[in-house]
C-alpha cells in the first residue's frame, strides 16, 4: 500500500481508501492512477495511457480527460499531485506539493525540459532569499504582479520558488502555464486549459470559458515567459483578476493593465574588485557559480586563488544566473582560470547550456538573439546603436548617436522606453534624472550587431562627436546639467570618453575628432586625478596634433592645454624626473614664442612645483619671483597674487625662513575666499587654501606650537577629504599630517596617515608619494637592535631618488642617521648625514638644517671625535635660534647639554647617545642653558 496525498493505494487489491473508508472509482481510473504511479514521477505520454487503458478501443482523448478529473477529484485539495504537460501527457507527483523535491513547482509548465532543467541544476534559490520574501508579500498585496528582468536573470525559477511557498495560501492550489513553448497567439487558450487542474467545459475553448472554469475559487495562476504572447496574456492575466483568482507573472515586459503591480528581478550581487576571499564567497554570484561547478565537478578546488578568479568572471558577465551556469559549465570542463582568460569574447564563451534546456537557454547568443527579435524595427536600430557606450548614458547622448539615422528625438525617446520597458536596457536614478545602461554581454551583442550591419564607424564618430560638443572644458559640464562640481558631470562620462578617444587614434578612428576631445576632457581626466591616462591620452594628442593639417581646428591654445595638463600629469605621476622637465621646459619656451602670458604663469607655476618636489628651494624660490612679476599683468591679478604669496611662502618655509613663510600663510588665506581658487588656464583646479595650511602646519610645529600644528594638519586632512581630490589628500598627507605625527611620536596616528597615503597613492598610481609611503613607513616604531628596519628605509629611499621627489629626503636622512646611531653604527650614519648636508648645500633645501646640524654632532660624538661634535652640536642651537624653530631648538640644547656634561667629566670615551627629544624634551632644558 502506498499513500498519494490522504488516499492509501492498495494495487494489489486494487482498493483505495482515505481515512479509513473504501472509495469506490472505475477501473480505468484506477489503470490511469497505477500507471502514473509506477512511472515514478516521469511523464505518462498519453499515447501511452491510452494504449495501456484501452488497448482494443478507439477512443478520444475527452475520455482520458473526464478519468484524470475524477482522480483530481478524488484527491481533493491534494490534486495537483497530477500535473498535465500540456501535449504531452500526466505526472504523479511523489508527495505533498509543499515538499516536492529539488524546489519543483506545484503545477507542470508547458515545457517539461525547461522546468526539468531548473529542478535538476539546483534545490536551493541561491542568492533570491530576500526577493522571495518580497514578492510573497506583494502578490499578498495585490492579485496581479509581473516580474520582469532581462532575459536569463532567474525570473521563472523565482516564481517557481514563490509558486512553491505559496501553495498552502491558495485553497484551490496553484496552475502553473507556460508560454514558452507557445508560437503563436492562437495556441494561449490551449495551454491555459491544459494547465488547469479544473476541466473547461461550456463548448469551444474561449476566455470566458476559462474563467467560468475558475471563476470563485481561490486559486494562484503563473504565467511564465509571456514576452512574445504579451498582449493576449495581459488579456488573460486581467480576466484571471477579475474572476478572483490571483496572478503571478514573468515577463522581459510589463503588461501595463490596470492594478498591476512590478517586481524588477535583477542580477545576482557580485564581490567588490579586491575584495578578501571570505566577502568574495559570501556573493550570491560566486555562490551560484561554485554551487553548479561543484555539482558537475566535485572534485573542484574552492581556494583563494579560485574564488578571485570567479569573482571576476561573475563581475566579467554582470551577476547574470543564466550566464553564471554557462559559465560554471565550461569551468568545469577548461578550468576557471581558461575561461577567466576568454572573457573578451562572452557570446563565444556562453554556450553548452543543459541539453534539457529550452534552445534560448542554452547559449546566451540564443537568449539575446530571442529578445532581439521580438522589438519592432526603431527598437532594433537604437539597440544597436546604444552597444556604442561604454558606461552609463542620458536620454540625451542617445539622442545624439541617432541624430544622424533617420530617427527623431521623439522616435528615440518612444524606442527608448520600449528597450527599458522589454528589459533590454536598465533605467538607474540619477538624481532628478535617469541614465541608462546596458549589461556587458548585451552590450557585446549590440555592439556586433552593429558591425554587422555595416554601422560601427558611423556611431562611433557619432559618440566622439556627441562627447565633444557637450563637455565644456570651462565648468566641465554635460549639456543641460550645470553643476556646482567641476568633476561631478565628467565622473560619471569616464568609461564613455575613454572609449570615444581609444577609438578616435586608432587605426579605424579620426584623430581629429579626439584631438578636439582631448583638450576638453584630459583637463578634466586630471581633476578626476587620472594621471596615467592623462599622460597618454595628452601626449597621443600631442602627437597627433602635429600631423593634422592646416585646415584642421587645432589651435595654438588647445596645443599648450594639452602641454599643460601633459606635464602636470608627469609630475604628479612620475615626480619630477627628466622627463618632466623637458616638458615643462617645452610648455614655458612655446608660452613665451606665442605670447601667451596665462599659460606662461601656468608654466612657472608648474616648474615651481617640480623644483618644490625635487627639493630645490633657492630654484623654487627664483621661479616664484618670475611668477610673481609675470601675474601682476595678467588678468585677475588679485588672484593671481593671492596664489603668489602661498608658493612663496612654501619656497621660504623650505629655504628655513619660517617666519616669513608665516606671514605669507597667514596673509594668503586672511584674504583667499572661495571663489579664487581657480587656476583655469587650462582647465583644472586645485584648492591652494589646503596647500598653504598644511605647509602652515609645519611651519607651527617648527616654531614650538606642537599641539596646534597637528590639531591644524589633521583638519586640513578632514577638510580636504569632502572635495574627493586625491591630489590634495595626498599632499596634505604626505607635507604635514605623517612627519608631524613622527616628529611628535605620535604612532597610532601616523600609522592610520600612512595607510590612508599608501591606500590612495597605489590606486591612482602617484608614484612620487607611493616611494615616500613606503619611506615613511619605515621611520615609525624602530626598536633597539631592529637591524632590519634601517635597511629597509635605506632601500626605500633609493627607490624615493628614482622619481626625483626629494623634498621629505633631509627628514628622512635624519630619521635614517637616527636608526643607525641607535644601532651603534655611526660611520654609516655619518655618511648619510653628509649626504642630507650636501643636499641642502646644493638645493638651499635647509626647513630641517638644525636637526641635520644635531644629528651630525651625534655622529661625531659618537665616533669619538668631540671638538668638532661640540662644534656641529653649537650649530644646531645657534641655526634653530636664527630660524625661530623652537622645537628644534629644544632638541638641540639638550644634545649640548648632554655634551657639555660628557666634557666636564672629562670622559671623551663614546658612550651610546640615545635618542633624545621627539616629544620628550622640555623648553626648561633649553632655559636652563
Amino acid at each position: 500500500m502506498i499513500r498519494i496525498g490522504e488516499l492509501q493505494v492498495d494495487f494489489g487489491r486494487r482498493q483505495i481508501s482515505q481515512r479509513g473508508v473504501v472509495v469506490r472509482v472505475s477501473s480505468r481510473a484506477f489503470d490511469i492512477l497505477e500507471l502514473l504511479s509506477n512511472a515514478n514521477g516521469s511523464v505518462v505520454l498519453k499515447s501511452e495511457i491510452m494504449r495501456a487503458v484501452w488497448p482494443s478501443t478507439i477512443v478520444e482523448e475527452n475520455n482520458l480527460q473526464v478519468h484524470i478529473t475524477t482522480l483530481r477529484k478524488l484527491l481533493g485539495r491534494d490534486r495537483n499531485l497530477i500535473l498535465t504537460v500540456p501535449g504531452r501527457g500526466y505526472r504523479l507527483l511523489n508527495g505533498p506539493l509543499d515538499s516536492c523535491l529539488e524546489g519543483r513547482g506545484p503545477v507542470e509548465c508547458a515545457d517539461v525540459q525547461q522546468w526539468d532543467r531548473s529542478a535538476d541544476a539546483s534545490g536551493l534559490l541561491i542568492g533570491r532569499e530576500s526577493a522571495v520574501v518580497e514578492v510573497l508579500t506583494a502578490l499578498g498585496r495585490s492579485e496581479s504582479l509581473t516580474l520582469v528582468g532581462a532575459g536569463g536573470i532567474g525570473k521563472t525559477r523565482l516564481a517557481r520558488e514563490v509558486a512553491r511557498q505559496a501553495w498552502s495560501s491558495y485553497a484551490d492550489g496553484v496552475a502553473w502555464v507556460s508560454f514558452s513553448s507557445v508560437g503563436e497567439e492562437r495556441f494561449v487558450l490551449d495551454a491555459v486549459a491544459s494547465a488547469l487542474p479544473f476541466p473547461v467545459t461550456g463548448g469551444p475553448l474561449s476566455i470566458d470559458a476559462i474563467v467560468g472554469a475558475v471563476r470563485g475559487r481561490r486559486l494562484l495562476v503563473v504565467f511564465d515567459s509571456c514576452e512574445h504572447i504579451v498582449d493576449a496574456a495581459a488579456r488573460l492575466a486581467l480576466s484571471f483578476r477579475n474572476a478572483g483568482c490571483a496572478v503571478l507573472a514573468t515577463s522581459r515586459e510589463p503588461f501595463q493593465i490596470p492594478g498591476e503591480t512590478l517586481y524588477n528581478v535583477g542580477p545576482l550581487d557580485v564581490p567588490a574588485p579586491g575584495s578578501n576571499t571570505a566577502s568574495a564567497s559570501s556573493a550570491s554570484a560566486v555562490r551560484l557559480f561554485i554551487e553548479r561547478i561543484t555539482a558537475l565537478e566535485p572534485a573542484f578546488l574552492v581556494d583563494d586563488r579560485s574564488v578571485d578568479l570567479i569573482g571576476a568572471v561573475c563581475r566579467a558577465i554582470d551577476g547574470i544566473p543564466l550566464a553564471i551556469e554557462l559559465a560554471a559549465a565550461r569551468a568545469a570542463r577548461l578550468g576557471v582560470v581558461t575561461v577567466s582568460s576568454c572573457l573578451g569574447d562572452r557570446l563565444r564563451l556562453l554556450t553548452g547550456g543543459c541539453r534539457t534546456a529550452l534552445p534560448r537557454h542554452q547559449t546566451i547568443r540564443a537568449t539575446l538573439e530571442w529578445s532581439y527579435r521580438l522589438l519592432n524595427a526603431q527598437e532594433r536600430l537604437l539597440f544597436r546603436r546604444l552597444g556604442i557606450f561604454a558606461g552609463a548614458f542620458t536620454l540625451d547622448a542617445a539622442c545624439g548617436v541617432t541624430k544622424n539615422c533617420g530617427l527623431s528625438a521623439a522616435e528615440t525617446l518612444d524606442a527608448l522606453c520600449g528597450l527599458v520597458t522589454k528589459s533590454m536596457v536598465a533605467a538607474r536614478p540619477n538624481g532628478q534624472d535617469r541614465r541608462y545602461d546596458l549589461l556587458e554581454v548585451t552590450r557585446e551583442y549590440a555592439l556586433q550587431k552593429l558591425a554587422e550591419n555595416g554601422e560601427r564607424r558611423t556611431v562611433a564618430r557619432a559618440h566622439a562627436e556627441y562627447l565633444a560638443e557637450v563637455i565644456d572644458a570651462g565648468r566641465c559640464k554635460l549639456k543641460g546639467q550645470a553643476t556646482d562640481s567641476p568633476l561631478g558631470s565628467l565622473a560619471n562620462e569616464v568609461d564613455n570618453v575613454r572609449a570615444a578617444l581609444n577609438w578616435s587614434f586608432s587605426a579605424a578612428g579620426d584623430v581629429a575628432i579626439g584631438v578636439a576631445l582631448a583638450s576638453v576632457t584630459i583637463p578634466c581626466f586630471f581633476g578626476l586625478c587620472l594621471m596615467t591616462e592623462c599622460c597618454s591620452y595628452a601626449e597621443l594628442a600631442l602627437n597627433a596634433s602635429r600631423n593634422l593639417d592646416a585646415q584642421s581646428e587645432v589651435t595654438a591654445d588647445l596645443v599648450l592645454k594639452l602641454r599643460t595638463v601633459f606635464a602636470a600629469s608627469l609630475l604628479y605621476s612620475r615626480g619630477p624626473t627628466i622627463q618632466t622637465r623637458r616638458a615643462w621646459a617645452k610648455l614655458y619656451s612655446d608660452a613665451l614664442r606665442s605670447g601667451n602670458t596665462e599659460y606662461e604663469a601656468q608654466a612657472l607655476l608648474g616648474m615651481w612645483g617640480m623644483h618644490r618636489d625635487a627639493g630645490e628651494a633657492e630654484d623654487a624660490l627664483r621661479v616664484v619671483d618670475r611668477f610673481r612679476d609675470l601675474t601682476r599683468s595678467v588678468s585677475d591679478s588679485t588672484a593671481h597674487g593671492l596664489l603668489g604669496l602661498g608658493v612663496e611662502g612654501i619656497a621660504l618655509h623650505h629655504l628655513g625662513e619660517h617666519e616669513k613663510a608665516r606671514g605669507r600663510h597667514e596673509a594668503m588665506l586672511r584674504t583667499l575666499g572661495h571663489s579664487m581658487l581657480r587656476w583655469n588656464a587650462a582647465g583644472f583646479q586645485m584648492d591652494q587654501r589646503l596647500v598653504a595650511r598644511a605647509t602652515l602646519a609645519r611651519v607651527l610645529w617648527l616654531q614650538g606650537d606642537e599641539q596646534n600644528a597637528l590639531q591644524g594638519a589633521l583638519q586640513a586632512f578632514d577638510d580636504a577629504i569632502p572635495s574627493g581630490n586625491k591630489l590634495i589628500i595626498c599632499h596634505v598627507l604626505a607635507e604635514a599630517v605623517i612627519p608631524i605625527a613622527i616628529l611628535m611620536d605620535e604612532v597610532e596616528t601616523a600609522q592610520q596617515a600612512i595607510a590612508k597615503l599608501n591606500e590612495i597613492s597605489s590606486r591612482m598610481s602617484f608614484e612620487p608619494w607611493i616611494a615616500c609611503g613606503s619611506c615613511y613607513e619605515q621611520c615609525i616604531g624602530f626598536d633597539m637592535g631592529d637591524h632590519d628596519r634601517p635597511r629597509a628605509l635605506a632601500s626605500s629611499i633609493a627607490r624615493l631618488k628614482l622619481t626625483g621627489f626629494l623634498s621629505p629626503l633631509t627628514f628622512l636622512l635624519c630619521r635614517l642617521g637616527q636608526a643607525l646611531l641607535d644601532l651603534g653604527e655611526s660611520e654609516e650614519a655619518n655618511a648619510v648625514i653628509d649626504e642630507a648636508l650636501a643636499h641642502g648645500d646644493s638645493t638651499g633645501d635647509r626647513w630641517f638644517y638644525p636637526e641635520v646640524c644635531r644629528m651630525k654632532g651625534l655622529a661625531l660624538l659618537s665616533m669619538g671625535v668631540t671638538a668638532a661634535a661640540g662644534n656641529w652640536l653649537l650649530a644646531a642651537l645657534e641655526n634653530a635660534r636664527h630660524q625661530n624653530a623652537k622645537s628644534l631648538e629644544v632638541r638641540a640644547a639638550v644634545s649640548v647639554q648632554h655634551w657639555y656634561e660628557e666634557k666636564r667629566r672629562g670622559d671623551w670615551a663614546f658612550a651610546r647617545v640615545p635618542e633624545l627629544g621627539f616629544g620628550v624634551a622640555h623648553n626648561a632644558d633649553a632655559e636652563r642653558l
